[in-house]
């Protein structure tokens, strides 16, 4: 407990206003409205909480505080609720003629089938193709024909 740094980095008691300033920072006060609740002028109130305020240490820590405790719960609750936002963007995906139903269609290919420009092949006799890759399987296979047909022309040309 000895090694934890004071939040008060003044080492000096503060006025109990600061804990009501502080409160009504908390609850999302302006400068000027938590200045116009505690007479005290706006720019003492922004002085309280700058780099060199009394209150900077202490607002800095609950701010990390409070940072890491609302991601924490938000991924908790998508990832509770993540089994029936895919069932609803599948059955999203289902309706035709909306817009609504293209985009989750869009969404769910793209998820489970890759974009179409990153799909990676899976094995040379298994995997998905894109159109670029048809045409260039096609452009091979007439320049290996042509070859071909080069060569046994000339074969026929030398027996005769």
């Amino acid at each position: 407990m000895a090694d934890k740094k004071a939040l008060n980095s003044t080492k000096s008691l503060v006025p109990v206003k600061y804990y009501e300033i502080f409160a009504y920072r908390l609850i999302g006060l302006t400068y000027k409205q938590i200045g116009s609740k505690t007479n005290y002028s706006e720019g003492y109130i922004k002085h309280l909480f700058c780099s060199k305020g009394v209150l900077f240490e202490f607002w800095l820590s609950w701010l990390k505080m409070a940072k890491e405790e609302s991601i924490e719960e938000a991924l908790t609750m998508m990832f509770g609720h993540l089994p029936d936002i895919v069932r609803a963007n599948i059955i999203d995906a289902k309706t035709t003629g909306s817009m609504i139903g293209i985009a989750a269609r869009k969404i769910l290919f793209e998820y489970t089938l890759g974009k179409p420009e990153e799909r990676l092949k899976l094995d040379a006799k298994l995997g998905i193709y894109t159109f670029a890759d048809w045409i260039k399987a096609e452009t091979l296979k007439d320049k290996a024909n042509k070859q071909a047909n080069k060569y046994e022309t000339e074969q026929a040309g030398d027996i005769s």
